[in-house]
């Protein structure tokens, strides 16, 4: 945790990383706020730091006079930096829920590029010179890896769950190539790769793959269809990915274990995979999983070239193969398979954390040694997505006692329009409504 001299923000030479940090740490009263327009407000979740375009911290929830808002955070010195800043041109900063400033020097609230306005908070009020800690406070280590465990599990049922409602007796191998190919597309692919494997279903590729053809012409024929099939997709983001997670990097890899897995099918050949597999705890096991799905292309200039590295290998195994076979295995009547699945899910070694797992084992004040599974990982991305960015700070081990408690929950309708968003008042717009009832952008989105 970094140190933060409370006494010399106030002094002129305020840096917005510092305000950042005074944001992220909680450095101020979360309970007892008011924006600049009077309306009460408290902090339940402040939001991760953002690491994409927009504002500075994503997915943030608040209670606002009693009423939940989720959204973004944005972050300045001053509120007037806002405009300076551009902010009010780009569309990126719309989902932003809250202005946080050290100073409000501008007037009135903030407008978002679509019209909408957002309140101000100005901390300058609020600063205490607290001792800054873990942000969910201190808990029993012991009691929150307990609940990692059980929330790692509930992450996997889940999953297991979603593949089980897809499954049909004919479509099983189509299921697990679909899966295969959204976790290939990460966040920001994951649509454009699930239209590709429907628009190009994997029974296509594997009369393809048994073919007389030759391996490598197998692979550059399923390649072809796949690229092109692709070109005629739109929506394809390729903002902040590195070249070696590229789009047409990870179909070549698709091509190639394709391509390797001619001779019984992808669904045969992995699923058996899972079921040949005996000491659990032998690390060896897990690298040869791994291997089931590595592609490389031997070496360029010396150096390695992989389409498909044992990272992402991984990451397939635990979000994709693992919890397809535990529904299989049920849907298939397939004991052995299912626990298969669970035994290996819950032995996973864990992987190099990606920046929500970083971010909430901060939260929790934690080592990275205390997330060592895979399981304990998955269970922090479900605090993420089913606690704090949803408010839900009272079923948290680390929660505060007075978080979360009274917040009605309420949802905008529109007419002729499915509701989306999760609070009401009438404030400007903050929260998507106006005091005739109506949204300006007409979809009831919040900001």
């Amino acid at each position: 945790m970094p140190d933060i001299d409370i006494a010399g923000l106030a002094d002129g030479r305020l840096t917005e990383k510092q305000v950042v940090r005074v944001w992220q740490y909680q450095l101020l009263d979360r309970t007892r706020l008011a924006t600049e327009d009077g309306l009460p407000l408290e902090i339940l979740y402040p939001g991760r730091p953002n690491d994409d375009r927009g504002a500075d911290f994503r997915d943030a929830a608040l209670s606002a006079n009693r009423n939940l808002l989720l959204g973004d955070v944005e972050i300045h010195v001053r509120s007037s930096d806002w405009h300076n800043h551009g902010h009010d041109r780009d569309a990126s900063y719309n989902r932003v829920i809250l202005h946080v400033v050290m100073r409000h020097n501008r007037p009135g609230n903030t407008v978002l590029e679509n019209g909408l306005e957002v309140p101000v908070l100005a901390l300058e009020k609020y600063l205490h010179p607290a001792s800054p800690g873990p942000p969910c406070g201190k808990s029993d280590p012991a009691k929150v890896i307990l609940f990692l465990d059980k929330a790692g599990d509930t992450r996997f049922r889940a999953k297991a769950d979603k593949f089980r409602h897809r499954l049909r007796p004919t479509d099983a191998a189509q299921v697990l190539y679909e899966g295969i190919m959204e976790a290939l597309g990460y966040a920001k692919n994951k649509a454009p790769f699930l239209e590709l494997a429907r628009r190009v279903p994997v029974d296509a590729m594997e009369s393809i793959a048994k073919s007389p053809l030759r391996d490598q012409e197998a692979a550059a024929r399923i390649q072809s269809l796949l690229l092109s099939a692709a070109g005629e997709i739109s929506g394809w983001n390729t903002y902040k990915i590195r070249p070696c997670n590229s789009p047409t990097r990870r179909i070549m890899a698709m091509s190639r274990l394709l391509a390797r897995y001619r001779k019984q099918g992808i669904l045969e050949e992995l699923t058996s995979k899972v079921m040949v597999v005996q000491n659990h705890r032998d690390k060896k096991v897990f690298k040869t999983l791994e291997n089931a799905f590595i592609v490389s292309t031997g070496s360029r200039n010396g150096n390695s070239f992989t389409l498909l590295g044992p990272e992402r290998a991984a990451d397939i195994i635990v979000n994709v193969l693992l919890p397809f076979c535990l529904a299989f295995g049920r849907k298939a009547k397939l004991p052995g398979l299912t626990r298969q699945a669970r035994k290996l899910y819950r032995d996973y070694p864990g992987q190099t954390p990606n920046s929500i797992v970083n971010h909430m084992i901060r939260q929790f004040g934690l080592s990275r040694k205390d997330v060592n599974t895979a399981r304990r990982q998955q269970g922090l991305l479900q605090i993420y997505k089913e606690n704090c960015i949803q408010g839900r700070c009272g079923e948290c081990p680390s929660s505060q006692p007075e978080a979360g408690v009274g917040i009605q929950i309420q949802t905008v309708s529109f007419a002729g329009r499915k509701a989306v968003a999760t609070a009401s008042r009438n404030h400007g717009g903050i929260i998507g409504t106006q005091p005739d009832g109506r949204n300006r952008n007409g979809d009831g989105r919040v900001g």
